[in-house]
């Protein structure tokens, strides 16, 4: 079975619903994806059920059997270094223009948004982003730029790999690429400054990239935060002892111009007159 770019659309909203327990509604779902009613219905009789009710229905069957789901192998490797590579780059990049590669097409429609919002309460500039005039046209410093690179589901559609071009874009900027994905191949590695690969997406038939990567993500966050934290309690705190006193010489109370002088001799005649 192959799905069009709307379909695809459709299943990873609908997912992503699923897995925050939102009882999403066609309607809703139809809203979100800028396509009509019918749209959606056919989408889930292209999936093998009656109508998207059905489909929705079975899909929280699905969840409420699995209650003591737990996500696991989040990253190829070892997860707390994955966040702590993320981290340093974040510190680093704190006083720079990022950017979070994102299009209307989720998992990057869903990540990048989050993400930014993520960063800037932390003080760190990143918008979410498919302009790369901002890249060229900068007047800020330049620091990172993340890339989401998802396999979606093999059985459904194909892979869908890296602008390449983009990739060329970021480096000759001299910005530091990372990526994110279950789909990293090795030419986009080699030319990554950080790539993390993200564990296997599909679990007891749910997709879980989204999911996993917010868990990497939530950790490097944290781990900017203490870092920020233990940079900043080095910097000495403020003292006065270098300060120099500077005493502000005004005229004395006594001391008269040449004019309040004579003024005050013309008082004295008339006083005496």
């Amino acid at each position: 079975m192959t799905l069009s770019l709307t379909d695809r659309l459709l299943l990873e909203t609908f997912n992503y619903h699923c897995a925050q327990h939102d009882y999403v509604t066609l309607t809703q779902l139809a809203k979100e994806c800028s396509v009509a009613k019918s749209t959606v219905e056919k989408f889930a009789q292209k999936l093998g059920y009656e109508n998207f009710v059905d489909l929705r229905e079975s899909a929280f069957q699905e969840n409420a059997d699995s209650s003591n789901f737990i996500i696991t192998d989040i990253v190829e490797g070892d997860l707390l270094e994955a966040a702590d590579s993320l981290a340093t780059i974040f510190y680093e990049c704190r006083h720079k223009k990022n950017f979070i590669h994102t299009n209307r097409i989720p998992p990057s429609s869903i990540l990048a948004p989050w993400l930014s919002r993520k960063l800037s309460m932390l003080d760190i500039l990143a918008p979410a982003s498919y302009d790369y005039a901002q890249i060229l046209d900068s007047q800020m410093p330049l620091g990172f730029e993340i890339f989401f690179n998802h396999k979606m589901i093999d059985s459904y559609v194909d892979d869908v790999p890296i602008n390449q071009p983009i990739i060329e874009i970021t480096r000759n900027a001299n910005v530091q690429t990372i990526l994110l994905g279950d789909n990293i191949s090795s030419a986009h590695e080699e030319q990554a400054s950080l790539a993390i690969r993200i564990g296997s997406s599909i679990s007891g038939g749910a997709d879980l990239f989204i999911a996993r990567c917010m868990i990497l993500l939530e950790l490097s966050l944290s781990e900017f935060a203490s870092l920020r934290d233990r940079e900043n309690s080095k910097k000495p705190a403020h003292s006065d002892q270098n300060a120099t006193n500077v005493t502000y010489n005004s005229p004395s109370q006594n001391s008269t111009s040449d004019s309040d002088n004579n003024d005050l001799e013309i008082l004295k005649e008339m006083m005496f007159l």
